[in-house]
C-alpha cells in the first residue's frame, strides 16, 4: 500500500477559497494530509485539531506547525476520521476533504475514497450522527465523479441538513462541489 501525504491541489484551493471568514473558535480538519487547510485556518481561529490516518501527514503537519510557532494552537492526532473523540462539543466546526475518487483505497489512500468514491464519506456521515453536536457545521468537498447521490441518501436517512454552497469546474468531465452540513 502506498502511503503519499496529499498535497495541496484545486480541492484544496476550492475549499479554502470558499470557506466563510467565521468558522468560530474550535475547528477540526479531518484528513488533514498536508496540512494547507489547518495552518490557514490557525489564523482565523483560537484553536485546531488535525486528524490523518496517515502517522507521515500527521507528522508533518506538526513539524510545519512548530516550525511557524503556532503549535500552541494546533492539536495533531492519528487516527480515522474523528473516531479518536467522544463528541463534537468542543468543536464550532468540522472541515473534510476526504478521498472522493472512486478507486480501491489500497491503491492510494489519499485519493481513493472506495469503490463508489463516497465509501469514506459514508463512514464520515455515520459517525458524525452519533457524535453529532445541534449547531455544528461541517464543511465537505465532493467530486460529481463519486457518488454523490449515494451521499445525498445516508444524509437524508441520518436527518442530517445539507446544501451546496459552492461549485467549480475542473474541465469536461469533473466539477467539485462544497457541501455544508448543518446538524
Amino acid at each position: 500500500m502506498k502511503w503519499s501525504v496529499y498535497p495541496p491541489s484545486d480541492d484544496t484551493y476550492f475549499l479554502l477559497d470558499n470557506l466563510p471568514r467565521n468558522l468560530g473558535d474550535s475547528v477540526a480538519e479531518v484528513g488533514c494530509g498536508s496540512g494547507v487547510v489547518s495552518l490557514q485556518v490557525a489564523k482565523k481561529t483560537k484553536r485546531v485539531l488535525a486528524t490523518d490516518i496517515n502517522f507521515h501527514a500527521v507528522k508533518r503537519l506538526w513539524e510545519k506547525a512548530k516550525m511557524r510557532k503556532i503549535d500552541t494552537k494546533i492539536d495533531v492526532i492519528c487516527c480515522d476520521l474523528l473516531s479518536c473523540l467522544r463528541n463534537l462539543r468542543s468543536f464550532s466546526s468540522i472541515i473534510f476533504n476526504p478521498p472522493y475518487l472512486p478507486c480501491e483505497w489500497i491503491e492510494d489512500p489519499s485519493v481513493c475514497g472506495g469503490e463508489n468514491g463516497v465509501e469514506i464519506v459514508i463512514k464520515f456521515i455515520d459517525l458524525v450522527n452519533r457524535l453529532k453536536y445541534p449547531g455544528l457545521k461541517i464543511f465537505i468537498v465532493l467530486s460529481n465523479r463519486a457518488n454523490i447521490k449515494k451521499v445525498n441518501e445516508a444524509l437524508e436517512n441520518n436527518r442530517i441538513k445539507f446544501r451546496v454552497i459552492a461549485t467549480k469546474s475542473l474541465g469536461f468531465f469533473e466539477e467539485l462541489r462544497l457541501y455544508l452540513l448543518t446538524l
